[in-house]
């Protein structure tokens, strides 16, 4: 890997480094631990060694390893790169494909023959001329300080990608190639900042490299690191500030942790604003509260309510600088007092004008967000969704880089701009829960924007190795997006490209789409349907979310808005999403709130014949009669539990409370008057909650008659046989429950579901049927046994409360 080196080195390494830190041991050959490391990706560790180019290197191996004090990113050094090529013409472009820096210095060509060919200035010996710096790659220039041989070379500077002439350096060779012609170019390269690829090539495209900048930071065996000292430098360890969020003219306090030899000088810039530096000490007098404990403070000066502040805050000692710490401050109107939790967003005004001025751009801005009394000043925000960005009111995702915002990377506020109840995905979501769907959490959120209110958002769990990892699914499992129209496991023409546009890859990025074109070349290939799905999916939770998504009538989740997850080995299962148009909304208006076909989906079964209005995985499914039994079965226990009124009405009214105040603030900020695409009736939520209502009980009317069920007015009576101690499982503890009934005097509220073996008698044989079910590989209790039911057979043991089988709040 290195090459010959001085010292042993052992490789070739096929690993790869925890990309958000994790803990590195050295130990000898006989085990013994020599020394380890906890490293970070975020600050007070070096952020410029995280996918910036650099490597993460040690100062001094004989000083403590275990303090980011000790850690650098490594310096990059120069390169000489040469390659052979083609000539196209005699104009010669140098540029970078994105944002950065680098140092460009001797180029040189040469003939096949070895003869060499003269490059006007080609070792930037005196000045530019006669090389030209074009568009946004204008602020290159001469640097007459650095270079590879001598003194002097081209400081290569992009604000964005370049193109060649009209965005990069150029210089013409006069006509000294000869098209066609076989040459070798050779120049010197010095990686400045980001990591974007270089190219070097001639107009035409001849004599064509791509430098991997990023790549060109190797390490330095047998030699010490490019960072090595005998001293470290001091380090700013942490950052705060109090309160999280200053209110009116309302001055905060910095405090800056330091680690240095001793007293060291604490500076913080503003970054934002162009004041002086404010001196953060360590004296004990106000703001600082204890003297000579390291901690540093110093107090902001007041800012109009609505700013928000930038600094980066370093310490020197004895001529050696900390590398900077950066933070932020966000300055409110006033105090809020709401029912809902409250998010602070602040972003700078240019920042917002760039954002708007491309509502489809997919990079964030700079962004603070304040929850609580936390600061998360690294955040960044863009708009989200496809349809919804071009409402006035726009849904926001948020970025939090090397942070965690309640243990997710990601935040996603939508904001139901066509939802005048406000509730219909977080009321969907929660009724795939209910259903034992995994789905995604929501919360709603009251959303401050440059201090003053912007509205009501709906938080929404983003699906990703997060979510997998707290469901305890495996997060090196594979997971796909279904983002395309045509995203209904269908088989499509061409190459795996035409998936790749269907299907967006969330994990295993770099590996090929062909673990999902065989599942979905299976579904028509399979000489039984019924064996391929029960091997490769799964099926109960397949059945189950089918139930729910044409029961709700989540008509938009037929041909995409959806995930398809596999762990290794293991069988798919899918994940809803991007649930707006549940309940048989669309933009305002409930279309299927009675007659919604319980098939649809089906490829028999679609909206007035519309292609892509089907789903083949579903009509697979569905022509089984088993799964479609199974499904039919799931349906008629929701009917008289989750989707009954007794359960969904009191969650509305529930969240109707919760939301009432923050809802009038945004109608009042958000009319449907002054939205141009609003396209249907113009409600308040308590004009539309009763039609929501409404619907539900249409719904659940007509499902019952397709389907021959008899609706209960109650919930009353419905248990789960075996689980004695009514918390939703079968486990020893019911056994247990059953034993201190009978002997210890203790609790059965629903004597029903503690009659295991379901003679109609409560006694010791039910605490045995529990354990040789549970250990002996024994028959189950009989129905109702898994889902929520009655007992078929009622003998007087009665159920007065079964909380798991009773609507939740």
């Amino acid at each position: 890997m290195y090459g010959e080196v001085p010292c042993a080195v052992l490789g070739p390494w096929s690993g790869a480094l925890a990309n958000e830190g994790e803990r590195l041991e050295l130990r000898d050959a006989a085990g013994v631990l020599l020394c380890a490391v906890e490293y970070d990706d975020g600050p007070p560790w070096p952020v410029e060694a995280d996918g910036g180019g650099s490597s993460l290197e040690c100062l001094n191996p004989r000083l403590p390893l275990d303090t980011a004090r000790n850690w650098m990113p490594s310096r990059p050094g120069w390169r000489r790169i040469a390659y052979d090529g083609v000539a196209s013409s005699s104009v010669l472009y140098v540029y970078l494909l994105g944002p950065g820096r680098c140092r460009i210095d001797d180029v040189a060509i040469a003939a096949a023959g070895g003869g060499a060919v003269p490059v006007p200035n080609g070792a930037f010996d005196a000045g530019l001329a006669p090389w030209q710096a074009n568009g946004n790659h204008g602020a290159s220039a001469w640097d007459g300080g650095e270079g590879f041989s001598a003194a002097g070379c081209l400081a290569l500077a992009a604000e964005a990608a370049g193109d060649g002439a009209a965005n990069g350096v150029v210089c013409d060779l006069g006509g000294a190639l000869a098209v066609g012609g076989t040459y070798r170019l050779s120049f010197a390269v010095k990686r400045v900042e980001g990591s974007s690829p270089l190219v070097i090539r001639l107009s035409g495209g001849g004599l064509r490299t791509d430098a991997d900048l990023g790549a060109l930071s190797h390490g330095t065996p047998g030699r010490p690191n490019s960072v090595a000292s005998g001293e470290l430098p001091p380090l700013v360890a942490a950052v705060e500030v109090a309160p999280a969020l200053p209110v009116g003219s309302e001055r905060a306090v910095v405090r800056a942790r330091v680690e240095a030899g001793g007293p060291a000088e604490v500076r913080l810039r503003y970054t934002r604003h162009v004041l002086p530096d404010l001196v953060l000490r360590d004296d004990g007098a106000d703001p600082d509260t204890v003297a000579g404990d390291s901690v540093y403070a110093g107090r902001l000066p007041s800012f109009p309510p609505g700013t928000l502040v930038r600094f980066e805050a370093t310490a020197s000692e004895n001529g050696l600088v900390s590398r900077s710490f950066p933070g932020g401050v966000g300055i409110a109107a006033e105090a809020v007092t709401s029912t809902l939790p409250v998010l602070w967003l602040f972003v700078a005004p240019e920042d917002w004008d760039r954002l708007n001025a491309d509502i489809w751009a997919e990079e964030y801005v700079p962004a603070l967000l304040v929850a609580g009394d936390r600061i998360y000043a690294g955040a960044g925000v863009r708009f989200r969704g496809g349809r919804p960005r071009l409402f006035r009111k726009k849904s926001l995702r948020l970025d939090f880089g090397h942070e965690r915002f309640l243990g997710k990377r990601h935040l996603i506020l939508n904001a139901a701009a066509m939802d005048d109840d406000y509730m219909t995905e977080p009321l969907a979501y929660r009724l795939y829960g209910d259903a034992r769907v995994d789905a995604s959490a929501t919360r709603f959120v009251r959303v401050q924007r440059n201090g003053g209110f912007w509205g009501l958002f709906i938080d929404v769990e983003p699906v990703d190795q997060d979510y997998l990892a707290r469901r305890g699914l495996a997060e090196d499992g594979v997971l796909y997006k279904a983002v395309g129209i045509a995203s209904n496991l269908s088989r499509l023409d061409g190459t795996a490209y035409a998936y790749q546009t269907q299907y967006e890859k969330k994990t295993r990025a770099a590996e090929p789409y062909d673990d999902l074109v065989a599942f979905i070349e299976g579904l028509y290939t399979a000489a039984d349907s019924e064996r391929y799905l029960e091997e490769s999916f799964e099926v109960e939770s397949l059945a189950r979310y089918l139930a729910v998504t044409n029961l709700a009538c989540v008509w938009d989740a037929i041909q995409h808005n959806y995930y398809l997850y596999r762990p290794p080995g293991g069988k798919w299962r899918v994940i809803p999403w991007d649930l707006d148009h549940a309940w048989g909304e669309w933009e305002w208006v409930y279309y299927y709130g009675s007659t919604y076909p319980l098939l649809m989906g089906h490829e028999d079964h679609r909206f007035a014949g519309v292609w892509y209005t089907w789903n083949k995985l579903w009509t697979v499914f569905f022509d089984v009669p088993r799964f479609r039994a199974r499904y039919e079965a799931i349906i008629a226990e929701l009917l008289n539990g989750a989707f009954a009124e007794w359960t969904l009405f009191p969650r509305i009214e529930a969240y109707r409370a919760e939301i009432e105040a923050t809802a009038a603030l945004d109608e009042a900020a958000w009319p449907d008057a002054a939205e141009p695409l609003h396209a249907g009736p113009m409600r308040t939520m308590a004009q539309e909650l009763p039609l929501l209502m409404q619907n539900v009980s249409r719904r659940r009317e007509y499902v019952a008659g397709v389907l021959g069920v008899t609706l209960r007015d109650s919930p009353e009576g419905r248990f789960v046989r075996g689980d004695a101690n009514a918390d939703g499982q079968h486990n020893v503890g019911d056994a247990v429950a059953v034993l201190s009934h009978l002997f210890a005097g203790g609790a059965a509220d629903c004597r029903a579901a503690a009659d295991a073996n379901g003679d109609g008698k409560l006694d010791l044989a039910d605490a045995v049927r529990l354990l040789a079910y549970l250990f002996a590989h024994g028959a189950p209790p009989p129905p109702p046994f898994e889902d929520c039911g009655e007992d078929a057979a009622p003998d007087g043991l009665g159920c007065e409360r079964f909380p798991p089988c009773m609507p939740a709040g």
